[in-house]
């Protein structure tokens, strides 16, 4: 690596951990305060944990999994929904990849968003991987804040969101302002498309959710190691 872009990493990196700083103290210091701040929150994320295994199972999949909704919404109709959305974050990933100093990575997301907008039928099939044998990869500020050196800081299952950590909660706000999804449509149908997102994602991973539950002494262990591991993977792949 040149000096160059040496000397530019230890420029961005001391910015990015200076504003993380910042936007930490204040919510950290009431948390200690209040005497709810441990090393991992077991405790608020088992009941996160528990809430979202519930709202999982008794709410959002009671109906989509019966074997007639299957035949009206059969997998290829999810996996084009999947690849749409995937499509859509393309834009996402292309700049965290080039925050990251991974341009070849950058240029292939760009790539793809040409691709698949195109000949892809705005993304709901994937013609660049298929054909073109380019294979996308999700970025986000948190591996970003990682690549630079921020800490993961404690575990924490968010309502809803599922897994997180400390700086990947915080680098949901920086993400959320770039996705181009907030930008092509107003905040309630954004909620919505995050909504069917979220639940089209986990309809074609059920199977693996379930086996984890059934299958692990321990699944809120099982599932904060992993989380854990992955994104250490990948932010320093």
């Amino acid at each position: 690596m040149c000096w160059e872009a040496v000397g530019f990493r230890a420029m961005v990196k001391l910015i990015l951990n200076i504003v993380v700083c910042l936007l930490l103290i204040n919510p950290l210091v009431t948390l200690a305060q209040d005497g709810g701040l441990t090393p991992t929150l077991n405790g608020e994320n088992g009941i996160n944990a528990s809430i979202d295994e519930n709202y999982y199972a008794d709410e959002l999949f009671e109906d989509l999994y019966d074997s007639e909704d299957e035949e009206r919404v059969p997998p290829p109709l999810r996996n084009g929904l999947r690849n749409v959305f995937s499509n859509l974050r393309t834009p996402l990933n292309a700049i965290n990849a080039l925050l990251q100093l991974k341009l070849e990575l950058a240029a292939a997301e760009v790539s793809r968003l040409l691709i698949n907008s195109t000949l892809g039928i705005a993304g709901f099939f994937d013609v660049a991987k298929k054909y073109c044998a380019i294979e996308g990869k999700n970025e986000d500020f948190g591996q970003t804040l990682g690549y630079y050196g921020v800490g993961e800081g404690f575990y924490v299952v968010l309502p809803i969101l599922g897994a997180s950590t400390l700086r990947d909660g915080v680098a949901l706000v920086p993400d959320g302002y770039a996705d181009p999804l907030s930008w092509l449509v107003n905040y309630e149908t954004n909620i919505v498309c995050k909504g069917i997102k979220g639940i089209n994602r986990l309809s074609l991973d059920k199977d693996t959710y379930e086996s984890v539950v059934a299958e692990q002494l321990d699944p809120y262990l099982f599932l904060r190691d992993a989380y854990v591991q992955n994104r250490r993977c990948n932010v320093n792949d």
